[in-house]
């Protein structure tokens, strides 16, 4: 006799051995012990997990004269025929191939004779989305009314593919794909049924990579078995499969986290001369990408990763190398260089340069880090005596010139010289309307240091002006959100009402300040620090353009000489550098030139460029 392939060999024959389909082979016997069969039934799902065999199962179990709670008994002649496929009554019909409008007519001709050997008429086609659109049409009557001895099952992968028409008048079950566990314990009692010593390591190597179809699992292990010299090694399965083996990709990765491109070179050279597949092989690397990602950020990785804890432990602690924003930067890029090597005539360099890429990006920093980094600036502003240092601003609020705390909250004494009239300093009150400001960056940070501590609306002492009060409201934010005090910051005291305290400042920030949680904070502290019938009001602010005041000299990029001047003599700028770990590149306004600092606004981001 000639060797029949494992696969078959081991086909399920009852309704109780189909592997991990239980919701639907139930829901059948259940069907089948009541007498409630549908006409007409149609199996989807992946290909392997048991669609053809359990329509088989159904077959046998219409037809089997001692069923036995819905199931076949196997033993009978019927049972017999229709497991080796010569029963007269069961016709199985490739769909692919019998695809035409004459084979359905065929079929219609047929279909009205009586079962000659059992009590039903049962046609199993396979790969039904293959019938042609004709075809599909022709069937539509004898399917909606066929005689009550003829039974359709359809099987397919693609059940999108099949008209609405047809679904309609079928009960549609769907076959989930096998996990890998279900498939190894399926493959531990087949390999002891056949006398085989199969490590567990090698069946779960099989269950994964056969992707949740038995009968891939099944093909897998027959060719091991066919292969192996007695001892199975599970290098030489590794081979045979064609995947590499983890510690090369867990020392590409490794290479990868440690920015060293030549161990990243030499690892790949070493991997590629075995014949793998270039674009298999970074499908691999991304796999193993995803497995990191999980350990990252799962307490219990191993049920996700379908791994022992033991295979877990190495992920978890590469994982720990490597932040989760740069697993998904190296995710992203990965998965593009994947892309391009489609269709490449190079994929090894492609490969390779996306790898070398992957290992000298810079380190990504999450938002929160960056919010971190501009509080603890803030900080360090607050705490520096900025007024005889700074003469100038920086452009969107970053610098302010300020006179001293005791020169902008003190009245003045001495009148001014009668060559130079200037209007009386207004006299300290406690109402709001006696100064306008601007809160621009700094100088809020700066009047609120003249203060000890950030005073509430009961502790604040009658003499407190607008602008310390709005200090203080700052200040108050900045402890809640330190994101929306930030952009305070940038606001100028426009006008005081009534019961209105009125801002103005860039209309890209007016979204952020309408938001609902950001106004009930911003009104609630507007009222502790001006009172309880005050309000906010924010207005959008022009920008000014610093073009109008600069000639075509004065627009010259400032030469290297200029910067470093630039940088030793206003402290501020260094402090930014330094925080952000950048380096001053060039700035439009040529600010040694006149010898002072122009009175525009000019953009940090002109100056400032991160490595």
């Amino acid at each position: 006799m000639s060797y029949l392939v494992l696969a078959r060999k081991c086909r399920p024959k009852a309704f109780h051995e189909v592997i991990g389909q239980q919701h639907i082979t139930q829901t059948l016997k259940n069907s089948i012990v009541s007498g409630r069969v549908a006409q007409s039934f149609l199996f989807t799902g992946p290909r392997g997990v048991g669609k053809t065999t359990t329509a088989r199962i159904l077959a046998k179990a219409l037809n089997c004269p001692q069923v036995n709670e819905g199931e076949p008994c196997n033993s009978c002649h019927v049972c017999q025929e229709i497991s080796q496929g010569s029963f007269v009554d069961v016709l199985e019909i490739d769909g692919a191939s019998n695809n035409s409008v004459d084979d359905i007519r065929d079929l219609r001709e047929k279909i009205r004779y009586l079962p000659t050997a059992g009590r039903r008429k049962i046609y199993i086609v396979d790969e039904v989305h293959m019938l042609s659109t004709a075809a599909f049409n022709a069937l539509l009557k004898t399917l909606e009314e066929p005689p009550q001895h003829a039974v359709f099952i359809f099987a397919t992968t693609e059940p999108h593919k099949i008209p609405a028409t047809i679904l309609s008048r079928c009960q549609r079950f769907d076959f989930k794909r096998l996990g890998p566990k279900e498939i190894a314990a399926a493959l531990h009692d087949v390999a002891k049924a056949q006398g085989w010593q199969v490590p567990p390591s090698v069946l779960a190597l099989i269950a994964r990579s056969a992707d949740g179809s038995m009968r891939d699992a099944q093909s897998i292990l027959d060719q091991i078995i066919s292969s192996s010299q007695g001892e199975i090694n599970y290098d030489e399965v590794l081979y045979l499969l064609g995947m590499v083996k983890k510690d090369d990709i867990q020392a590409i990765w490794e290479a990868v986290f440690n920015r060293n491109p030549q161990a990243i070179l030499s690892t790949l050279a070493k991997v590629l001369e075995r014949g793998y597949d270039f674009r298999f092989f970074a499908e691999q690397l991304l796999h193993y990408l995803r497995d990191l990602m999980v350990c990252k950020t799962c307490p219990e990785p191993a049920p996700l990763l379908n791994l022992t804890e033991e295979e877990v432990e190495p992920l978890k602690r590469q994982s720990d190398l490597v932040s989760l924003e740069a697993l998904q930067q190296y995710f992203h890029l990965l998965l593009q260089g994947i892309d391009q090597m489609r269709g490449s005539t190079h994929p090894r360099i492609i490969l390779e340069m996306t790898l070398i890429r992957l290992a000298r990006m810079e380190a990504v920093a999450s938002f929160g880090e960056i919010l971190e980094r501009l509080a603890a600036m803030e900080d360090a502003l607050s705490s520096q005596t900025l007024s005889s240092q700074i003469d100038s601003p920086l452009s969107q609020g970053i610098l302010v010139k300020e006179a001293p705390c005791a020169d902008r909250f003190e009245p003045k004494a001495a009148a001014p010289p009668a060559n130079k009239p200037k209007a009386a300093p207004p006299p300290e009150t406690d109402d709001p309307t006696s100064f306008k400001h601007s809160v621009s960056g700094s100088g809020s940070l700066a009047a609120a240091s003249c203060n000890d501590q950030p005073m509430t609306s009961s502790s604040q002492p009658p003499s407190l002006s607008a602008e310390q009060k709005l200090s203080v409201m700052v200040e108050r934010i900045k402890k809640r959100k330190p994101s929306l005090a930030m952009i305070l910051r940038q606001a100028t005291l426009e006008a005081i009402g009534e019961d209105t305290v009125t801002l103005s400042l860039p209309s890209v920030f007016l979204n952020t300040l309408t938001e609902e949680s950001n106004r009930s904070i911003l009104q609630a502290e507007c009222q502790n620090a001006f009172g309880a019938r005050w309000r906010l009001e924010c207005r959008a602010r022009e920008m000014v353009s610093t073009d109008k005041s600069l000639s075509s000299e004065e627009k010259e990029d400032c030469t290297s000489g200029e910067i470093d001047a630039i940088i030793k003599r206003y402290p501020i700028v260094s402090m930014i550098l330094e925080m952000f770990s950048a380096r001053m590149v060039q700035t439009e306004a040529s600010f040694l030139r006149k010898d002072q600092l122009m009175t525009s606004e000019i953009g940090i981001s002109d100056m400032v460029s991160s490595h």
